[in-house]
């Protein structure tokens, strides 16, 4: 399948002069306004406990502890689109893999898409993190989801975690990023595992759908989950790949590798459902 036209600029020579340019940066600046205006509405609202959210049909209740989280629960990262297409594929019965579940957005909407004869694996190594979204889960019923405080990748190893302290950010970022970590970042060390043989040491269901969000660690992410995206009911994956952050770790060539990994584990067809969002899936079997 030809690559879409962002697919093809963000892998390309010509995204790495724009960014020299100053050209990126301007794209980030209708997300910067945007933060002014839910700060405002954050202000505004007397900081409600909780939040009501309902994408392609499905709806769940998240509690927020800040601007940023509110902006995240109401507008998903402008990713609203994406999961709602996420939802679609999804099927009753579905056992599906989030990695970097963060605060739960998706899993918590993943997880009532499946219904109760399916179930969702969060795997998030951050526990104060972990520690909100077992509350999300528990304010929406939601007994399918297990958790995981463990980080995904290559090798198993300890690694250093950077963590945003500000309330609500939910932005840590894996060893290897030290120059994203900005003031009101503390590190901590967290376990690192192998997916594939996580999954298969701890006897877990070989997901349906996988979804990974994990700040420039992506590559590794699914290198460690070879073995689970070959088996052919492993037919979905979505996979969030942060390009600038990439450039930065010296790792231009992942999204490349990300897609030839994909393609060599069976998934035929490949989409980037925008600048960032990649969607790979098998034929039906």
């Amino acid at each position: 399948m030809a690559l879409t036209f962002w697919g093809a600029f963000y892998k390309s020579s010509l995204r790495r002069v724009a960014r020299r340019a100053g050209l990126t940066s301007l794209w980030s600046l209708p997300s910067r306004v945007r933060s002014v205006i839910w700060r405002w509405r954050y202000r505004r609202a007397g900081a409600p406990p909780q939040v009501r959210v309902e994408i392609a049909g499905i709806a769940a209740q998240f509690r927020i502890t800040s601007a940023s989280e509110m902006e995240r629960a109401m507008r998903f990262d402008g990713e609203r689109r994406i999961l709602a297409r996420l939802l679609r594929e999804t099927r009753l019965g579905d056992t599906v893999c989030d990695v970097g579940a963060n605060l739960g957005f998706y899993s918590i909407l993943l997880a009532k898409a499946v219904g109760p004869g399916g179930s969702v694996m969060a795997f998030e190594p951050e526990r104060g993190v972990l520690a909100r979204m077992q509350e999300n889960a528990g304010l929406n019923g939601l007994p399918s989801i297990r958790f995981f405080d463990v980080a995904l990748g290559e090798t198993d190893a300890t690694v250093s975690l950077a963590v945003d302290g500000q309330s609500g950010s939910g932005l840590h970022i894996m060893a290897g990023a030290e120059q994203e970590v900005r003031p009101g970042f503390a590190t901590r060390e967290v376990r690192q595992v192998r997916g594939d043989r996580f999954i298969s040491d701890q006897g877990l269901p070989i997901p349906a759908i996988v979804k990974v969000d994990v700040e420039g660690m992506e590559r590794e992410v699914l290198r460690g989950l070879e073995g689970v995206l070959t088996v052919p009911r492993c037919r979905l994956v979505l996979c969030e790949v942060h390009f600038g952050l990439l450039d930065r770790m010296g790792k231009s060539s992942a999204p490349v590798d990300i897609e030839t990994l994909l393609r060599k584990s069976g998934f035929s067809r490949i989409e980037w459902l925008n600048r960032s969002h990649l969607l790979a899936s098998k034929r039906e079997i």
